[in-house]
């Protein structure tokens, strides 16, 4: 006899109905993309001006790096695995590493494109510091 399986959850948050509508998607890439254009600022004002030097900053790649900073990776934003690489970088400017921990607040609660509970259970394992308060405003 086959074994049962738990009724599957009710999809809650960006993946429901009111959030699948062409606007609401459109306005959480929006808040996505607005959220990178800030890490690359503080890139920029941290004094990071060129790739190779936010490559370093970020110990990513120089492709990867280009690849996050013009938007131009896939729909879903920045994986887990390279926002836990980005944070643990050793030469990483306080300011940048807000503006990661930013991302990660807006992607968690919901406010982009593919935030969801995979997500939340995603391995990324990163802890707030009490001194960093995050602005989850888009």
């Amino acid at each position: 006899m086959p074994a049962r399986h738990a009724p599957r959850p009710i999809p809650i948050g960006p993946r429901s109905s009111e959030h699948n509508t062409p606007l609401a998607r459109a306005t959480m890439r929006g808040r996505q993309s607005a959220k990178i254009r800030e890490l690359r600022d503080a890139l920029a004002a941290a004094g990071l001006r060129t790739l190779d030097k936010q490559a370093a900053a970020l110990t990513l790649s120089r492709s990867t790096t280009w690849t996050l900073l013009k938007g131009n990776h896939k729909g879903s934003g920045i994986s887990a695995a390279i926002i836990n690489r980005m944070l643990l970088a050793p030469r990483l400017p306080r300011s940048v590493h807000a503006t990661i921990l930013q991302y990660v607040a807006v992607k968690a609660a919901g406010c982009t494109a593919t935030a969801s509970d995979a997500f939340a259970n995603s391995p990324l394992n990163y802890r707030y510091p009490p001194s960093i308060t995050l602005n989850i405003s888009a």
